[in-house]
């Protein structure tokens, strides 16, 4: 039997973020009829004034289990955490 996921959250390193946007761009290529970044569950942003910090959240409507922001950070800043049975 193929294993099922039992709760998988989405850790999150913001200090590994490049800012690429790769995971946005991956969410709403996914999950959004107009595919553009606005419409992605997830954000990244700038961390204040340094150009090289990020901030990254998550909206209400974020489908976790999905992962696909994970498996698309090439840089270890979104991660996979998760039971799996």
């Amino acid at each position: 039997m193929a294993n099922q996921v039992k709760s998988v959250r989405i850790a999150v390193e913001e200090e590994n973020c490049c800012g690429c946007m790769q995971c946005m761009m991956m969410c709403a290529a996914t999950w959004s009829v107009e595919q553009t970044l606005s419409s992605s569950h997830i954000e990244v942003s700038r961390n204040g004034e340094d150009l090289y910090r990020f901030n990254i959240s998550f909206d209400g409507n974020c489908r976790a289990g999905c992962q696909l922001c994970a498996r698309w950070c090439a840089y270890g800043a979104l991660t996979r955490v998760g039971e799996v049975s």
